[in-house]
């Protein structure tokens, strides 16, 4: 049996998902709308790469750099960065350039991070995605989904 989450953005911490009876548990993403901030005066997170997004011509007002690693281990980080930028209520960056491996967690966090933003009418941009990026996508029939938030 393997550990899964329920995500909720606005939700301080990741929720265990129960058991639902058969002895498998279940995997769900969900993202609240955000909540628009008065004042915003625009960040960097790095997760995991110590190249600053804006170095690399990602010109969003939030940047969130993947690093080489996006996965189930750094998620739960992810999820949090991803909540404060969505309530910033500017553009979002997602600087995937360096990235090798990606697991489906993150990427299943992304697009509901990209729809939130959608709904939210926020801009969202996957940044020079790495052929590794997209491939991962591509094999779980995301890129399909993401495929309109790359930027080059």
């Amino acid at each position: 049996m393997s550990d899964e989450f329920i995500f909720l953005l606005n939700d301080p911490e990741p929720e265990q998902a129960r058991d639902n009876g058969g002895g498998k548990e279940e995997f769900a993403i969900l993202l609240d709308p955000p909540k628009s901030s008065e004042k915003d005066d625009g960040f960097i997170i790095l997760l995991g790469d110590n190249d600053a997004p804006e170095k690399r011509g990602c010109k969003a007002n939030h940047k969130l750099s993947l690093g080489e690693t996006a996965g189930i281990d750094s998620a739960a980080d992810l999820h949090k960065k991803l909540v404060a930028a969505l309530d910033g209520g500017e553009e979002i960056g997602i600087d995937a350039s360096l990235v090798c491996v990606i697991d489906t967690p993150a990427l299943q966090l992304l697009i509901s991070a990209q729809e939130a933003a959608a709904i939210a009418e926020q801009k969202f941009l996957i940044h020079k995605p790495s052929n590794a990026f997209k491939e991962a996508a591509r094999n779980l029939d995301y890129e399909r989904i993401l495929r309109s938030s790359y930027s080059v």
